[in-house]
């Protein structure tokens, strides 16, 4: 039997010998190559997309007779569907990894049927082996922690690789995780992949999609939402929605539910479904750091007495790690007196550099053992937070330097400080918390109306106040204050023009006040200082910069950046 692939026909089951389908006459054979087997899903149901079993007959040998899943797409008129389908298409087009069904370059394709006459889009992708999670868990029943560490660990490499190309996918389910006969996880139906603009559609399904994302607002971290309430279901068997609250802090009442898991995992999974994405890991980096003290706990304990220890030193015991790392450089400071704490400050920050973030952690307490007014050390220790995706730390490390007594400023306490402001306040926009310009306006030589700021928080230093304008005008910008961004905008470039995110948001000002020339030099600017150590949301700021020039300009050809280690 082969299967009419036109979704309005109202007879779809053919004979194998057809050729054309005998109720509406719409050719058989898909791009000259698929032959409809079956259904994988009913076809009467109220989807986008019908999405069958299809036999390659087409060019190669290798590729005869080879099932493949051929997914259309019902509804040619609706605009945003035909976008996020395309999206998929390049997306499995782009990513090798046996995590995700492949795509051939040839895989996206169009077919025109006869009554109606319209043009419908197709993909035919990898026919991936094996059983869905929820029908392994309704066949077997719940996995063992051991299985969802394997499992979760699987699933972090295959969001990185989505993430760090800044797509969400927006529709993590059991239902859309398959389990190869070799004990690979698949991840499948990019559907509801986002670029960049992830919150202008509300795709998901309830069970599993983030507030924010019901909401229309999903950001990456949605994905991770979706991540922990499937692990709910394959540790418990239970949907989520079956399962009671708790009703002070609102989470799932689950892990009484499960084979047996330990405070870690549990622990993770929660955060993973925290309502307010600010509580969830920050990134995949995180996301896999984790994974691996939990699956290391001997690591994960022995990491921990180290720090302390090493947080924890006395005097004599920090002269003896310190001499045995820089000997010469100790003697010197200890022979200077009150600069001990800088010395711990400076290693600290090399460490930090070094992505030894434990280590740093622990130096520079041991600078703020020796000064407690060291407000560079506390401004440290909130970078450690944020690198470690700790956000609600590394706030209320920031909020502690801005309001420490201003008893012993010196130029590094007065810096620290406004850079403080600076971070706190970027963290605030991005994490949609109200914002306070005149907070702003403290680190900033001037305050709105002209006159001098206070000088135990205003910086002299040009990249700081690049960045404290560069917020200011965002700030601006979300509150549609438009002609007070573009100045905060043009005066943050003016102090510091090495640095893309003014450029990336002043564009997006002249887009609103319709100056599309001048937005696209904002957009050029922009696009040629984003780099491997840009911040996340300049590289999300690249993604909407190449697509705007590309569309000015079919001959553009967009650079290929990748994302830093962590942020």
């Amino acid at each position: 039997m082969s299967y009419c692939i036109n979704p309005k026909c109202s007879h779809r089951e053919n004979p194998d010998h057809a050729t054309n389908c005998q109720n509406c006459g719409t050719q058989l054979l898909g791009n000259n190559r698929y032959k409809l087997v079956k259904p994988l899903r009913e076809l009467a149901g109220d989807y986008f997309t019908d999405i069958f079993l299809v036999e390659d007959v087409g060019l190669s040998p290798e590729e005869w007779g080879t099932n493949k899943v051929l997914k259309v797409l019902k509804y040619n008129n609706n605009d945003d569907l035909v976008r996020l389908f395309k999206q998929e298409s390049r997306t499995l087009m782009w990513l090798k990894n046996p995590g995700v069904p492949a795509v051939e370059p040839d895989g996206y394709f169009t077919i025109s049927t006869t009554r109606p006459a319209q043009s419908l889009h197709c993909l035919v992708m990898e026919f991936i082996e094996g059983d869905n999670l929820e029908e392994l868990v309704k066949k077997k029943g719940a996995i063992d922690e051991a299985t969802a560490l394997d499992w979760l660990t699987q699933l972090a490499e295959i969001l990185h690789l989505l993430h760090q190309r800044n797509l969400a996918h927006r529709d993590i389910k059991p239902s859309n995780l398959i389990l190869r006969p070799n004990g690979q996880i698949a991840l499948i139906d990019f559907g509801a992949i986002g670029q960049e603009e992830w919150g202008a559609t509300k795709v998901g399904s309830p069970d599993y999609a983030a507030p924010e994302q019901l909401n229309g607002s999903a950001v990456l971290a949605s994905d991770f939402f979706g991540l922990g309430r499937t692990f709910v279901y394959l540790l418990t068997g239970k949907v989520p929605i079956e399962l009671e609250k708790h009703k002070i802090d609102n989470k799932l009442i689950w892990r009484n539910h499960t084979k047996g898991i330990s405070k870690e995992l549990g622990n993770f999974i929660d955060d993973l479904m925290a309502d307010q994405v600010i509580n969830r890991p920050q990134n995949t980096l995180a996301l896999q750091s984790r994974l691996r003290l939990i699956r290391n706990p001997e690591i994960s304990r022995l990491r921990a007495n180290y720090i302390r220890s090493i947080a924890g030193l006395s005097i004599l015991g920090v002269t003896i790690f310190i001499t045995n790392l820089r000997p010469i450089a100790l003697a010197a400071n200890f022979a200077s007196g009150n600069n001990i704490h800088r010395f711990f400050q400076n290693i600290g920050t090399e460490k930090f550099q070094q992505k030894e973030l434990g280590t740093a952690e622990a130096l520079f307490n041991t600078a703020l053992f020796f000064n407690p007014d060291n407000k560079a050390a506390i401004y440290s220790l909130g970078r450690v937070c944020e690198q470690a995706s700790k956000i609600n730390c590394a706030m209320e490390k920031y909020r502690q330097v801005i309001q420490k007594d201003n008893n012993q400023e010196g130029e590094r306490n007065i810096e620290a400080t406004a850079a403080a402001i600076s971070s706190l306040t970027r963290l605030q926009i991005i994490y949609q918390q109200q914002v306070d310009n005149n907070l702003i306006y403290q680190g900033l030589p001037t305050n709105k109306e002209g006159f001098p700021t206070e000088e135990s928080k205003a910086s002299k230093d040009p990249r700081i106040q690049a960045s404290l304008y560069k917020n200011l005008g965002w700030s601006q910008f979300q509150s549609n204050q438009i002609a007070d961004a573009e100045k905060s905008l043009r005066t943050s470039i003016g102090s510091n023009p090495d640095r893309p995110a003014a450029y990336c948001l002043l564009a997006q000002v002249l887009e609103v006040k319709k100056q599309e020339s001048a937005a696209l030099e904002q957009w050029k600017e922009c696009t040629q200082r984003v780099n491997n150590n840009s911040a996340p949301e300049e590289l999300q700021w690249l993604a909407m910069a190449q697509r705007r020039l590309l569309a000015a300009d079919p001959n553009y050809k967009p650079t290929s950046i990748q994302p830093k280690d962590a942020k």
